[in-house]
């Protein structure tokens, strides 16, 4: 099984990969923060300079960052829920964070990559048929937007969910 140092842009199929213990280093808001959307977040972080900052830190997956869902609570409806979205890079665990920066460890494990476009129920549906189910109990119940430079479209995005 490959490494999800192999993603690339522009996969034909979702794949499963193995990605070991890493940190996800970036600024994070909580969703009740974001009262104009993620797209206006990520727009502050471009104008400020802190994309930059990501991009030339030693990423696992060449030229991507994400916008990494987790720090989920337990509400069951989901237009209540409150979590944490981070926009960030995925770093090797001993990369040391930047000062003012936010960071998540996240522990191995198998995740699955989704094609460009998909929706996230489509990427369950996809891992469902290939005998895998979510795994969002550990590591801070997390699922992630996977930007990748060379992609076709730059309003979309692929999915990274644990899986086991």
């Amino acid at each position: 099984m490959n490494g999800i140092e192999n993603i690339v842009p522009c996969m034909k199929k979702a794949e499963i990969f193995q990605m070991p213990n890493v940190i996800i280093i970036g600024k994070a808001r909580r969703n009740s923060q974001l009262t104009n959307g993620a797209g206006v977040f990520w727009g502050e972080l471009y104008r400020d300079g802190t994309l930059e900052k990501l991009s030339k830190l030693p990423r696992i997956i060449n030229n991507s960052l994400v916008g990494w869902t987790g720090d989920c609570c337990d509400d069951e409806n989901i237009s209540t829920r409150d979590f944490t979205y981070m926009i960030g890079a995925i770093v090797p665990y001993d990369t040391p964070i930047p000062e003012g920066f936010d960071y998540r460890v996240l522990h191995k494990t198998l995740v699955i990559k989704g094609l460009h476009g998909q929706d996230m129920s489509e990427v369950v549906d996809e891992l469902t048929r290939m005998g895998y189910t979510t795994s969002y109990g550990d590591n801070n119940g997390w699922n992630a937007e996977l930007y990748i430079d060379g992609e076709p479209d730059e309003d979309k995005w692929s999915w990274l969910v644990p899986i086991k």
